[in-house]
C-alpha cells in the first residue's frame, strides 16, 4: 500500500511538470503502431501516467475496501482506538514499539512509516486499547499528497483519541506543530481529543540543579511546563522508556472520564443484558446469586440509562 501511494503521488507531482526541449518532443514516427501525425511524445506521456494514475487509484481503492472491513470489525470489538499522528521522523513508530513490544520499522529518517500499523495495547489498569502509527506529517502537505494517503491518514479520522508527537529536541518543533493542525484540519479531525507527548526528551539537558524524573531524564519541571505551553501532555522518551508508564496512566484516565462505573445485578431471566455487557467488554468483575448475576462493569456514559435500572445501591443492600 505504501509503494501504491509513494508512486501515486510522484505521478501527480510530475504530471504537471512534464518537459523537454528540441526533436525529442517533435519528431513523429511511421508505420502501424506508432504515433500519428502531430502527436507529440509529451502527449503521449501524459496519456500513459493519466492511465496509470487511474490504475494505481483502483489499487487503493481495493485497499481502502479491505482497510474498511478490519475497521469494521474492531468497531464491533468496541475497543477504543488511539492514533498517534505527528510530523516525520518524532518517534512514532518508536514510541509503538515500546508500548506494545512490537518490531515496527522504526529508523531515524523522514517518511520511514507509510503504512498504518495497529497493536493491541493493555493499559496498566486493564483498560484495552488499539494503537495505531500513522505516515508522518510534513509542512505545507500538498492537497494531491492528502488525497494519495488517504486511505492511511482515514485511521487518523476513525480515532477515539489522538497522540500528538513531537520531537521536543528540534528547536522548531512549535512549526511543526502548527504543520500538523493544519493537517488535521483539512482532514476534519482537528476537534479530536489529543494528548501531547514530546519525544526525545533524553537528547535534551537540564538548565537548572533541580529535576524531576517525570520531567523526561534531566528535564526540569519549568522546561516541561514550557514546552508543554498549557497544552495536555508530558514529557517522554521512547528510547530509554522514561516517563512512558506516566503516558500510559494519562491515557487511562481519559478513557476512564468518559466511562462510568456501576454494579449492576441482572435478573437471570435477562441473560441478553449480559451478553451485551461482555459485547461492550464492560465486564470487570462477575459473582453469581441466588437473585441472579452481579457484576461490576466500566460502561460509556450513553449506555447508563440502558442499564440504570439494574443498578445496585449500597443503601438498597
Amino acid at each position: 500500500e505504501g509503494k501504491l501511494q509513494v508512486e501515486l503521488a510522484q505521478l501527480q507531482y510530475n504530471l504537471p511538470r512534464l518537459g523537454g526541449q528540441g526533436l525529442v518532443l517533435s519528431r513523429l514516427g511511421g508505420g502501424i503502431g506508432t504515433r500519428g501525425p502531430g502527436e507529440t511524445k509529451l502527449e503521449v506521456d501524459r496519456r500513459r501516467i493519466y492511465a496509470r494514475i487511474h490504475d494505481l487509484e483502483s489499487q487503493i481503492d481495493a485497499v481502502q475496501k479491505n482497510r474498511h472491513l478490519h475497521r469494521r470489525h474492531r468497531k464491533l470489538s468496541r475497543i477504543p482506538l488511539v492514533a498517534l499522528v505527528g510530523y516525520t521522523n518524532a518517534g512514532k513508530s518508536t514510541l509503538l514499539n515500546r508500548l506494545t513490544g512490537s518490531e515496527v520499522f522504526a529508523e531515524d529518517k523522514l517518511f520511514a512509516t507509510l503504512d498504518p500499523t495497529t497493536r493491541h495495547l493493555i493499559l496498566p489498569e486493564k483498560q484495552e486499547i488499539l494503537l495505531t502509527d500513522t505516515v508522518g506529517f510534513i509542512q505545507k502537505l500538498p492537497h494531491t499528497l492528502v488525497k494519495a494517503f488517504r486511505a492511511t491518514l482515514e485511521e487518523v479520522q476513525e480515532a477515539d483519541l489522538l497522540l500528538h508527537v513531537v520531537d521536543c529536541s528540534n528547536e522548531n518543533y512549535e512549526q511543526q506543530i502548527e504543520s500538523v493542525v493544519e493537517v488535521l484540519k483539512e482532514l476534519d479531525a482537528v476537534s479530536k481529543p489529543t494528548l501531547y507527548v514530546f519525544n526525545k526528551a533524553d537528547r535534551l539537558k537540564a538548565t537548572g540543579t533541580e529535576t524531576d524524573e517525570r520531567a523526561g531524564e534531566g528535564l526540569t519541571p519549568a522546561q516541561e511546563a514550557m514546552m508543554l505551553h498549557g497544552r495536555e501532555g508530558i514529557c517522554v522518551s521512547a528510547q530509554t522508556g522514561a516517563n512512558l508508564d506516566e503516558l500510559q496512566q494519562l491515557i487511562e484516565r481519559f478513557f476512564s472520564e468518559q466511562q462510568v462505573r456501576m454494579e449492576l445485578l441482572i435478573p437471570f431471566a435477562k441473560g441478553r443484558l449480559l451478553t451485551e455487557l461482555h459485547d461492550l467488554h464492560a465486564v470487570r468483575e462477575t459473582d453469581y446469586t441466588e437473585a441472579g448475576t452481579r457484576v461490576k462493569v466500566s460502561l460509556p456514559a450513553s449506555k447508563r440509562a440502558r442499564f440504570e435500572p439494574y443498578e445496585v445501591h449500597p443503601d438498597n443492600e
